[in-house]
């Protein structure tokens, strides 16, 4: 922006530019955003008060509904009071996967 401003003439043709006297405080970028934000707030709040009452309004009117999953395995083998060194980690086998139940 260049710092030149006209001066009030006594006609048209006598137009004259004189330097500025102050200088013009620029904004930065994130003023000009908050600046825009404030002007729009009007805006903004209508757009978020209609979609929250629309969520609400969808939220209260849909159906109601519950699931769950669970799975519950079996072990057959009776607790040892004192496992051996090599037992104490039990690996599963391919026979006791039809032990496995879901429900």
């Amino acid at each position: 922006m260049n710092n030149i401003v006209p001066v009030a003439p006594n006609s048209f043709a006598d137009l004259q530019m004189i330097p500025l006297q102050r200088e013009v405080p620029r904004s930065t970028p994130l003023e000009e955003i908050l600046a825009a934000v404030y002007r729009q707030r009007m805006v903004i709040a209508a757009c978020v008060s209609v979609c929250l009452i629309l969520a609400v309004i969808i939220s209260l009117a849909l159906p109601r509904q519950y699931t769950a999953q669970a799975s519950v395995q079996l072990d057959q083998q009776t607790p040892q009071v004192m496992p051996a060194a090599d037992q104490l980690d039990p690996q599963p086998s391919i026979q006791d996967a039809d032990r496995f139940l879901q429900t």
